[in-house]
């Protein structure tokens, strides 16, 4: 194998390894993410808000007597605030770790909007994205 050879091998190798910065990249978390923050957040922190009677705890196992407990002294309201708010300040800062990283348009309003309901899933598909500068730019 001739020098040259070698040479363009290594640079496919390489470039095959790249991102290329690409303004509209958009990616969900995987799917079990997604149904452990949907069935948590969606359908479990609800029915706990608004209607806890309803709830069958004992089914629960060791997280029953915890669920309870949170009700019992009204605690479970302000966890469901934190939980809110820190889900909203990860979607400001994915919109601008978005701007950082040169992803722009309609792509950046979906990772503001997946970031705000899947929380940390999303944001770290976000953290993965490594652009490199096209040549182009």
């Amino acid at each position: 194998m001739s020098t040259q050879e070698l040479i363009n091998t290594c640079m496919l190798r390489f470039h095959d390894k790249m991102q290329f910065r690409n303004r509209s990249y958009f990616r969900l978390p995987s799917i079990p993410w997604m149904v452990i923050v949907f069935s948590s957040f969606g359908i479990m922190a609800p029915s706990l808000v608004f209607a806890p009677h309803m709830v069958p705890l004992q089914y629960f196992g060791p997280v029953g007597p915890l669920y309870r407990f949170l009700i019992r002294t009204n605690t479970w309201n302000a966890v469901m605030v934190s939980a809110l708010l820190l889900h909203a300040s990860e979607a400001i800062y994915s919109w601008y770790l978005c701007r950082r990283k040169g992803i722009e348009g309609l792509a950046r309003v979906k990772w503001f909007v997946s970031t705000a309901v899947f929380g940390g899933a999303s944001l770290y598909e976000l953290h993965r994205y490594n652009p490199v500068a096209n040549e182009a730019d």
